[in-house]
């Protein structure tokens, strides 16, 4: 599962492991589903808007030619 992720912070507690990071709000679209496929249900998360970035040009005519009809 790759996201394209920055400045991943880890944190093992007792009985659960926290994960922190950056990541492309457009790489989050099937993120529920696959952690909990990957989890067995076992699992929940948190999306909270960080920044704007800029994206390479390459990455924004992807995202053009998506949204063509």
């Amino acid at each position: 599962m790759r996201r394209n992720a920055s400045d991943i912070q880890i944190e093992d507690n007792k009985n659960d492991t926290s994960l922190s990071a950056k990541v492309p709000l457009a790489k989050l679209s099937s993120y529920s589903s696959d952690l909990r496929k990957l989890t067995s249900g076992n699992t929940s998360f948190t999306v909270q808007f960080n920044s704007y970035e800029q994206i390479l040009q390459r990455e924004f005519q992807d995202l053009i030619d998506k949204k063509k009809f």
